[in-house]
């Protein structure tokens, strides 16, 4: 360096020498300050975050929790619906089977009351066939008599006849 410039860093240093070293200083603590305050803040921001993130636990536990109790109500409600279900086909079952019971009783009912009745009309057909035929045989018998009778009025007409031309 030339002595010139020597000069002018030494006129420097005393006239600004002083206030650099304060301005250092100030800087120096500025940063310090300003560090502390980063540090404070990133601890409060972790402190934070771990609160938050003890807090979405809990709330992902508890939402596990009642997600799991949703799922078993559920299950029972389904398992409920579906015991019903059996007891609902259960007692179809049971009214099908009573009913084709019913039915087969009533078949087999209709069937006997059907053939008493088709015998009872032979029977009656028969009473009549019966009561025709002694009726028919009643007015022959009552025809052949009037036959009868009818020659001998004419016997007896031809004899009285006789009878009185003599």
């Amino acid at each position: 360096m030339t002595e010139g410039a020597e000069n002018i860093s030494r006129i420097r240093d005393i006239l600004i020498g002083n206030n650099l070293n304060e301005f250092e200083k100030r800087m120096e603590k500025a940063e310090i300050a300003a560090r502390q305050s980063v540090e404070s803040v990133e601890s409060q921001l972790n402190r934070q975050l771990s609160d938050l993130r003890l807090q979405l636990e809990d709330l992902r536990q508890q939402f596990q929790i009642m997600l799991q109790k949703e799922k078993e109500g559920l299950q029972d409600s389904l398992n409920r619906q579906r015991e019903e279900l059996v007891l609902v086909h259960q007692k179809i079952e049971q009214l099908r089977s009573e009913f084709e019971e019913s039915l087969r009783e009533t078949r087999q009912w209709m069937a006997e009351k059907s053939e008493s009745l088709h015998q009872e009309q032979l029977t009656q057909l028969q009473e009549y066939k019966k009561t025709v035929a002694e009726a028919i045989a009643g007015v022959q018998q009552s025809k052949a008599d009037r036959h009868a009778l009818a020659v001998m009025f004419s016997e007896l007409a031809v004899q009285l006849a006789e009878k009185k031309e003599g």
